[in-house]
Protein backbone atom coordinates (compact mmCIF):
# COMPACT_ATOMS: atom_id res chain seq x y z
CA UNK A 1 0.00 0.00 0.00
CA UNK A 2 1.63 3.47 -0.70
CA UNK A 3 -0.05 7.13 -0.91
CA UNK A 4 1.35 9.60 -4.08
CA UNK A 5 0.03 12.37 -1.97
CA UNK A 6 -2.95 13.43 -3.86
CA UNK A 7 -5.48 12.08 -1.17
CA UNK A 8 -5.73 8.51 -2.51
CA UNK A 9 -4.16 5.26 -1.33
CA UNK A 10 -3.17 2.96 -3.84
CA UNK A 11 -2.85 -0.90 -3.17
CA UNK A 12 0.25 -2.48 -4.84
CA UNK A 13 -0.48 -5.54 -6.30
CA UNK A 14 3.14 -7.47 -6.42
CA UNK A 15 4.35 -9.66 -8.27
CA UNK A 16 4.61 -12.53 -5.77
CA UNK A 17 0.68 -11.98 -4.77
CA UNK A 18 -0.10 -12.19 -8.27
CA UNK A 19 1.58 -15.62 -8.55
CA UNK A 20 0.17 -16.96 -5.85
CA UNK A 21 -3.60 -16.07 -6.65
CA UNK A 22 -3.18 -17.35 -10.30
CA UNK A 23 -3.96 -20.63 -10.26
CA UNK A 24 -6.64 -20.50 -7.95
CA UNK A 25 -7.96 -18.18 -11.30
CA UNK A 26 -6.95 -20.54 -13.76
CA UNK A 27 -9.08 -23.22 -12.19
CA UNK A 28 -11.33 -21.30 -11.22
CA UNK A 29 -12.02 -20.25 -14.85
CA UNK A 30 -11.62 -23.67 -15.87
CA UNK A 31 -14.35 -25.16 -14.11
CA UNK A 32 -16.50 -22.46 -14.51
CA UNK A 33 -16.41 -23.22 -18.47
CA UNK A 34 -16.63 -26.74 -17.94
CA UNK A 35 -19.60 -25.82 -16.10
CA UNK A 36 -21.30 -24.45 -19.15
CA UNK A 37 -20.15 -26.73 -21.84
CA UNK A 38 -21.24 -29.95 -19.79
CA UNK A 39 -24.88 -29.49 -18.06
CA UNK A 40 -25.65 -30.76 -14.45
CA UNK A 41 -27.47 -34.34 -14.04
CA UNK A 42 -30.51 -32.69 -13.16
CA UNK A 43 -32.21 -35.95 -12.11
CA UNK A 44 -29.46 -36.69 -9.64
CA UNK A 45 -29.64 -33.24 -8.30
CA UNK A 46 -33.14 -33.71 -7.68
CA UNK A 47 -32.42 -37.46 -5.89
CA UNK A 48 -29.74 -35.82 -3.54
CA UNK A 49 -31.92 -32.96 -2.65
CA UNK A 50 -34.90 -36.11 -1.70
CA UNK A 51 -32.27 -37.30 0.23
CA UNK A 52 -30.79 -35.24 2.18
CA UNK A 53 -34.32 -33.09 3.59
CA UNK A 54 -35.89 -36.61 4.18
CA UNK A 55 -32.68 -37.39 6.16
CA UNK A 56 -32.72 -34.14 8.48
CA UNK A 57 -30.87 -36.31 11.53
CA UNK A 58 -27.63 -37.36 9.01
CA UNK A 59 -24.05 -36.26 9.13
CA UNK A 60 -25.16 -33.95 6.73
CA UNK A 61 -27.84 -32.43 8.31
CA UNK A 62 -27.30 -32.71 11.89
CA UNK A 63 -30.59 -30.55 13.06
CA UNK A 64 -33.87 -29.95 11.64
CA UNK A 65 -33.58 -26.17 12.12
CA UNK A 66 -33.12 -25.99 8.23
CA UNK A 67 -36.83 -26.90 7.86
CA UNK A 68 -37.73 -24.58 10.95
CA UNK A 69 -38.94 -27.36 13.22
CA UNK A 70 -40.31 -26.36 16.72
CA UNK A 71 -37.71 -26.58 19.30
CA UNK A 72 -34.48 -27.24 16.92
CA UNK A 73 -31.90 -25.26 16.98
CA UNK A 74 -32.78 -21.64 17.32
CA UNK A 75 -36.86 -22.29 16.82
CA UNK A 76 -38.06 -22.09 20.40
CA UNK A 77 -41.88 -21.04 20.56
CA UNK A 78 -41.55 -16.98 20.31
CA UNK A 79 -39.36 -17.23 17.13
CA UNK A 80 -41.24 -19.97 15.66
CA UNK A 81 -44.49 -18.12 15.91
CA UNK A 82 -42.92 -14.63 15.11
CA UNK A 83 -41.95 -15.74 12.16
CA UNK A 84 -45.07 -17.71 11.04
CA UNK A 85 -46.76 -13.98 12.19
CA UNK A 86 -44.50 -11.64 9.79
CA UNK A 87 -45.37 -13.51 6.80
CA UNK A 88 -49.37 -13.75 7.57
CA UNK A 89 -48.47 -9.89 7.46
CA UNK A 90 -46.70 -9.98 3.92
CA UNK A 91 -49.49 -12.44 2.41
CA UNK A 92 -52.31 -9.09 3.58
CA UNK A 93 -49.82 -6.73 2.13
CA UNK A 94 -49.21 -9.15 -1.06
CA UNK A 95 -52.94 -8.89 -1.46
CA UNK A 96 -53.75 -5.40 -1.09
CA UNK A 97 -50.76 -4.50 -3.60
CA UNK A 98 -51.99 -7.18 -6.30
CA UNK A 99 -55.57 -5.24 -5.66
CA UNK A 100 -57.51 -8.19 -5.14
CA UNK A 101 -60.29 -7.44 -3.88
CA UNK A 102 -61.77 -9.89 -1.51
CA UNK A 103 -59.82 -11.99 1.27
CA UNK A 104 -57.08 -15.01 0.72
CA UNK A 105 -58.64 -18.13 0.82
CA UNK A 106 -56.50 -20.71 -0.71
CA UNK A 107 -52.65 -20.99 0.03
CA UNK A 108 -49.93 -23.31 -1.78
CA UNK A 109 -46.61 -22.99 0.39
CA UNK A 110 -43.72 -24.65 -1.62
CA UNK A 111 -42.31 -26.02 1.06
CA UNK A 112 -44.04 -26.17 3.83
CA UNK A 113 -40.78 -27.49 6.42
CA UNK A 114 -42.25 -28.02 10.16
CA UNK A 115 -44.94 -25.55 9.94
CA UNK A 116 -44.02 -22.20 11.40
CA UNK A 117 -45.94 -20.65 8.44
CA UNK A 118 -48.93 -23.22 7.85
CA UNK A 119 -49.64 -22.84 11.73
CA UNK A 120 -50.10 -18.65 11.85
CA UNK A 121 -51.65 -18.68 8.23
CA UNK A 122 -54.15 -21.75 8.17
CA UNK A 123 -55.89 -20.15 11.05
CA UNK A 124 -56.85 -17.26 8.61
CA UNK A 125 -58.06 -19.12 5.19
CA UNK A 126 -60.18 -21.94 3.71
CA UNK A 127 -57.29 -24.39 2.81
CA UNK A 128 -53.70 -24.57 2.68
CA UNK A 129 -51.61 -26.90 0.83
CA UNK A 130 -47.92 -27.49 2.10
CA UNK A 131 -46.03 -28.66 -0.71
CA UNK A 132 -42.84 -31.25 -0.12
CA UNK A 133 -40.35 -33.34 -1.22
CA UNK A 134 -39.88 -34.56 2.35
CA UNK A 135 -42.22 -36.88 4.19
CA UNK A 136 -41.27 -35.96 7.20
CA UNK A 137 -41.35 -32.43 6.85
CA UNK A 138 -44.73 -32.97 5.76
CA UNK A 139 -45.67 -35.13 8.94
CA UNK A 140 -44.41 -32.82 11.24
CA UNK A 141 -45.96 -30.02 9.73
CA UNK A 142 -49.45 -32.13 9.93
CA UNK A 143 -48.32 -33.25 13.50
CA UNK A 144 -48.26 -29.50 14.45
CA UNK A 145 -51.48 -28.11 12.47
CA UNK A 146 -53.68 -31.27 14.36
CA UNK A 147 -52.26 -30.33 17.60
CA UNK A 148 -54.03 -26.90 16.97
CA UNK A 149 -56.79 -28.16 15.90
CA UNK A 150 -56.58 -26.92 12.54
CA UNK A 151 -57.96 -29.22 9.99
CA UNK A 152 -57.58 -27.35 6.58
CA UNK A 153 -53.96 -28.15 6.16
CA UNK A 154 -53.58 -30.56 2.86
CA UNK A 155 -49.93 -32.46 2.18
CA UNK A 156 -48.65 -32.71 -0.91
CA UNK A 157 -45.71 -35.17 -1.38
CA UNK A 158 -44.44 -34.69 -4.74
CA UNK A 159 -41.08 -36.63 -6.31
CA UNK A 160 -38.21 -34.04 -6.52
CA UNK A 161 -38.04 -34.61 -10.26
CA UNK A 162 -41.22 -34.35 -10.63
CA UNK A 163 -42.36 -31.22 -9.06
CA UNK A 164 -45.07 -30.62 -11.50
CA UNK A 165 -46.90 -33.29 -10.38
CA UNK A 166 -48.16 -31.02 -7.77
CA UNK A 167 -50.64 -29.43 -9.87
CA UNK A 168 -52.81 -32.21 -10.51
CA UNK A 169 -52.54 -33.32 -6.69
CA UNK A 170 -53.78 -29.61 -5.80
CA UNK A 171 -56.74 -30.19 -8.68
CA UNK A 172 -57.67 -33.29 -7.36
CA UNK A 173 -58.93 -31.76 -3.94
CA UNK A 174 -61.08 -29.74 -6.21
CA UNK A 175 -59.22 -26.78 -6.19
CA UNK A 176 -58.44 -25.04 -9.93
CA UNK A 177 -56.34 -22.24 -9.03
CA UNK A 178 -55.13 -20.86 -5.98
CA UNK A 179 -55.44 -16.68 -4.21
CA UNK A 180 -51.74 -17.03 -3.22
CA UNK A 181 -48.24 -18.45 -3.88
CA UNK A 182 -46.23 -18.60 -1.13
CA UNK A 183 -42.61 -19.86 -0.01
CA UNK A 184 -40.00 -18.92 2.22
CA UNK A 185 -36.50 -20.15 2.95
CA UNK A 186 -36.89 -22.58 0.04
CA UNK A 187 -35.42 -21.24 -3.17
CA UNK A 188 -31.56 -20.85 -2.04
CA UNK A 189 -32.10 -25.12 -1.45
CA UNK A 190 -33.09 -25.99 -5.02
CA UNK A 191 -31.55 -27.83 -6.63
CA UNK A 192 -30.71 -25.06 -9.89
CA UNK A 193 -32.02 -22.21 -11.55
CA UNK A 194 -33.62 -24.84 -14.03
CA UNK A 195 -35.71 -26.51 -11.13
CA UNK A 196 -36.46 -22.42 -10.36
CA UNK A 197 -38.39 -22.21 -13.30
CA UNK A 198 -40.12 -24.98 -12.86
CA UNK A 199 -41.28 -24.32 -9.76
CA UNK A 200 -42.35 -20.65 -10.58
CA UNK A 201 -43.94 -21.71 -14.01
CA UNK A 202 -45.66 -24.08 -11.35
CA UNK A 203 -47.00 -20.93 -9.53
CA UNK A 204 -48.01 -19.47 -12.33
CA UNK A 205 -50.07 -22.19 -13.62
CA UNK A 206 -52.07 -22.23 -10.19
CA UNK A 207 -52.58 -18.88 -9.73
CA UNK A 208 -55.67 -17.31 -10.06
CA UNK A 209 -55.68 -14.11 -12.78
CA UNK A 210 -56.15 -11.70 -9.44
CA UNK A 211 -53.63 -14.36 -7.54
CA UNK A 212 -50.24 -12.99 -6.27
CA UNK A 213 -47.35 -14.74 -5.26
CA UNK A 214 -44.84 -13.83 -2.53
CA UNK A 215 -41.33 -15.57 -2.93
CA UNK A 216 -38.35 -15.38 -0.49
CA UNK A 217 -34.58 -16.10 -1.70
CA UNK A 218 -31.01 -15.53 0.30
CA UNK A 219 -29.43 -13.51 -1.96
CA UNK A 220 -25.86 -13.23 -2.66
CA UNK A 221 -22.98 -10.95 -3.79
CA UNK A 222 -21.88 -13.96 -6.38
CA UNK A 223 -17.92 -13.21 -6.55
CA UNK A 224 -16.94 -15.55 -9.29
CA UNK A 225 -15.68 -18.20 -6.81
CA UNK A 226 -19.32 -18.71 -5.56
CA UNK A 227 -20.92 -19.09 -9.56
CA UNK A 228 -19.11 -22.45 -10.08
CA UNK A 229 -22.31 -23.80 -11.41
CA UNK A 230 -21.16 -28.02 -11.05
CA UNK A 231 -21.29 -28.35 -7.51
CA UNK A 232 -22.36 -30.85 -4.99
CA UNK A 233 -25.61 -30.75 -4.04
CA UNK A 234 -25.21 -32.48 -1.20
CA UNK A 235 -21.98 -30.67 0.19
CA UNK A 236 -23.94 -27.40 -0.78
CA UNK A 237 -27.51 -27.88 -0.21
CA UNK A 238 -27.65 -24.92 2.67
CA UNK A 239 -27.04 -22.09 -0.23
CA UNK A 240 -27.30 -24.47 -3.59
CA UNK A 241 -29.14 -22.04 -5.76
CA UNK A 242 -27.61 -18.47 -6.09
CA UNK A 243 -29.07 -15.15 -7.16
CA UNK A 244 -28.10 -11.33 -6.68
CA UNK A 245 -31.42 -9.76 -6.17
CA UNK A 246 -31.24 -7.82 -9.93
CA UNK A 247 -30.88 -11.44 -11.24
CA UNK A 248 -34.12 -13.28 -9.57
CA UNK A 249 -35.87 -9.68 -10.27
CA UNK A 250 -34.98 -10.78 -13.99
CA UNK A 251 -35.78 -14.52 -13.57
CA UNK A 252 -38.93 -13.29 -12.37
CA UNK A 253 -39.78 -11.04 -15.19
CA UNK A 254 -38.79 -13.41 -17.34
CA UNK A 255 -41.30 -16.24 -15.83
CA UNK A 256 -44.11 -13.50 -16.45
CA UNK A 257 -44.46 -11.99 -13.21
CA UNK A 258 -44.56 -8.49 -12.50
CA UNK A 259 -42.59 -7.51 -9.46
CA UNK A 260 -45.00 -5.36 -7.35
CA UNK A 261 -42.34 -5.30 -4.53
CA UNK A 262 -39.28 -5.91 -3.01
CA UNK A 263 -38.37 -5.97 0.65
CA UNK A 264 -34.67 -6.52 1.98
CA UNK A 265 -33.00 -7.55 5.27
CA UNK A 266 -29.53 -6.65 4.61
CA UNK A 267 -28.64 -8.15 8.08
CA UNK A 268 -29.77 -11.75 6.97
CA UNK A 269 -29.89 -11.21 3.09
CA UNK A 270 -33.06 -12.07 2.44
CA UNK A 271 -35.49 -10.66 -0.20
CA UNK A 272 -39.15 -11.22 0.20
CA UNK A 273 -40.31 -10.87 -3.86
CA UNK A 274 -44.33 -9.87 -4.09
CA UNK A 275 -45.37 -10.89 -7.60
CA UNK A 276 -48.13 -10.88 -9.39
CA UNK A 277 -49.14 -12.20 -13.24
CA UNK A 278 -47.91 -10.10 -15.80
CA UNK A 279 -50.78 -8.35 -17.46
CA UNK A 280 -51.20 -9.01 -21.54
CA UNK A 281 -50.56 -6.01 -23.54
CA UNK A 282 -53.50 -6.14 -26.61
Amino acid sequence: MASHGDGFTYWRRLPSRILRRAPREIVSRAYEALSRVVPHDDIRLARDAEDVWNNLNSGRASTREGSHWLGHGSWDEVTWGEYGKMHLAMIEDGRRMSGRPGAVETVVDWGSGGGANASAICPTVRQYFGVDISAINLEECSKQLASQGQSNFIPILIPAAKPEDAIPAIRNTGVTTVDCFFSSAVFQHLPGRGYTRRVTNIAKELLADDGFALINIRYWDLGRQSRILRRSYVDNFRAFNKYTVYEFEVEMSRAGFEVMEIRMQPKTHHAYFFLRKAQTQN
